[in-house]
């Protein structure tokens, strides 16, 4: 019997590291790009390119940081001069497998997301036009029950952004959602300054 449960839970443990790794054919779309895993090169550089409306081509680029799973940094693809985000080359890029949400989370120099990029099985029409009727929304209706990106909260007032972060600042428990919009509403207010 102890053998079956430690045999069980060895199986559990691998399947939930597994479960944060990202693979190739994974899609991710920051709500103007979507990002295709093309290539994961030595088992720790993911290598990503993507496609936006216009049919312009992207690259992303990160490296696998240490040994727990779903720990990366934000790397220069071939020619790129500059980061993608609002943050430097080596920003912290953290997979978030949490409470059903699957995306990853681009970390500032503060350790602050700056930008989402939502695990996706759709293609970019379908992202687009799921993209299309998120900014027709309130910020109201998207603050706790909506992951957002930096595209969206770029369409909302000052004001409107700072209401629901104090709002979101007060609650004593938020879900995954309700704090990475927190910080990307943060960190919209401040790329305004």
């Amino acid at each position: 019997m102890k053998k079956i449960l430690s045999i069980m839970f060895c199986l559990c443990a691998i399947m939930a590291v597994q479960a944060q790794v990202i693979e190739e054919g994974d899609m991710f779309w920051d709500g103007q790009v979507l990002y295709t895993v093309s290539e994961i090169r030595l088992g720790k550089i993911v290598y990503m390119q993507g496609v936006d409306a216009s049919g312009n081509d992207y690259e992303l680029t990160l490296e696998k940081v240490g040994k727990k799973a779903g720990n990366y940094k934000l790397i220069p693809s071939r020619q790129a001069e500059e980061p993608p985000f609002r943050c430097t080359w080596n920003s912290s890029v953290t997979y978030v497998r949490k409470n059903g949400m699957y995306f990853l989370a681009v970390k500032n120099a503060s350790k602050q997301i700056v930008e989402t990029l939502l695990l996706t099985p759709d293609n970019l029409e379908n992202n687009i036009a799921h993209q299309e009727e998120a900014q027709n929304r309130t910020l109201a209706s998207m603050a706790s029950g909506y992951l957002m990106n930096k595209e969206l909260t770029s369409h909302f007032s000052t004001a409107e952004l700072k209401k629901y972060i104090n709002k979101l600042s007060r609650k004593k428990s938020r879900t995954v959602i309700e704090d990475t919009n927190l910080q990307l509403m943060k960190s919209e207010i401040q790329s305004r300054k």
